[in-house]
């Protein structure tokens, strides 16, 4: 090979890499100025394997009102992107389609009112997406069907107000799922479904009035859910039945005065059950019965003013069990009757 010909290769390599680092410094201010903190380099210097190696990319809380295509250029081994705090209203498709080594996507409280439904269509790997603090009033059909190894959603906080039969098809690795403080009135039968690895329900702080009684058969691993905070007036006896491996269950704050008798029946693993701030003036005998991991029960701020003497007695009430009774109009002679009953676990 002529000395020419070498001449001729070595100035295209390097104009190439001019042409290259010129490109990279289009970049957002934000993202430029983690980046050259990471890579320890200009922008100018930068080369493919620079930016290869970068598997973190943290730009939160930047005032950041825009992304474009090229901001990720490069990114290929992107797997934690935090956007979290920013003022972004779009996100288009295209800004995230080379990155489909991310596992983790922060876009909480930022000004999304809608999203594409192709949006997330390359984030095949993704497990963590926060979407929550947000402005969405619908979860578009199929957005989240590709995301098959997705395991936490977040999508609290927004204005959401209805849940499909097939907004959450696919998730079949979710465990984790919050939809707390939306507006959801409406919680189709068969929308939760696909979520058969699910552990965690938030659905705090809504306007749910109705469940179907089927709704949560599906998810036999659920161990945690939330339904404080609705307008839910009536429980199906059934409605946990196949939810045996519950510890954790918040009912609080919902207008019903009625508790069924078997709600919480076979659920040995349960050690948390909130039923405060509701509107009970009475439980039957045996609703908590066999309950043997019970810890705490929550009854505080209902209507109480005595409730069936059986009711906390032992062995079928647990003997570790902590029950808070205060701020109900306890009858003189019932507060007398659980302080020799429950000793030290009775709080009033």
């Amino acid at each position: 090979m002529t000395k020419n010909v070498l001449k001729a290769l070595f100035f295209f390599f390097l104009s190439s890499s001019i042409v290259l680092g010129q490109e990279y410094c289009r970049k957002h201010a934000a993202i430029l100025e983690e980046l050259r903190i990471q890579i320890k380099k200009d922008c100018h210097e930068w080369n493919k394997g620079d930016l290869s190696l970068v598997t973190s990319l943290d730009i939160s809380n930047r005032e950041i009102e825009e992304i474009k295509p090229h901001d990720f250029e490069g990114l290929v081994n992107l797997r934690f992107l935090n956007l979290n705090y920013n003022k972004l209203k779009v996100i288009e498709p295209s800004v995230l389609a080379g990155l489909t080594k991310l596992e983790n996507l922060g876009l909480r409280a930022n000004e999304l009112s809608a999203l594409s439904p192709s949006v997330f269509n390359p984030l095949y790997n993704l497990k963590v997406l926060e979407l929550g603090m947000n402005g969405l009033s619908a979860i578009p059909h199929n957005l989240f069907k590709p995301l098959r190894n997705l395991e936490n959603l977040d999508l609290s906080q927004n204005h959401i107000k209805k849940i499909l039969r097939s907004n959450f098809d696919g998730l079949s690795k979710l465990k984790v799922l919050n939809l707390g403080a939306n507006r959801i009135s409406v919680l189709e039968s068969g929308a939760l479904d696909d979520l058969v690895s699910l552990r965690v329900l938030s659905l705090y702080s809504n306007e749910l009035r109705n469940l179907s009684y089927s709704l949560f058969y599906p998810l036999k691993d659920l161990e945690e859910i939330s339904l404080s905070l609705n307008r839910i007036t009536w429980l199906s006896s059934n409605l946990f039945s196949h939810n045996t491996k519950l510890r954790k269950v918040y009912l609080g704050g919902n207008p019903f005065r009625y508790i069924p008798r078997d709600l919480f029946k076979g659920h040995e693993y349960l050690r948390d059950i909130y039923l405060n701030y509701l509107e009970l003036s009475t439980l039957s005998e045996g609703t908590f019965d066999n309950l043997p991991s019970l810890r705490r029960l929550y009854l505080n701020d209902n209507k109480i003013s005595s409730l069936p003497q059986k009711l906390f007695e032992l062995p079928k009430f647990s003997s570790s069990a902590k029950v808070n009774l205060s701020r109900n109009p306890l009858s003189p002679e019932y507060r007398k009757f659980l302080k020799g009953q429950l000793g030290f676990r009775f709080i009033d």
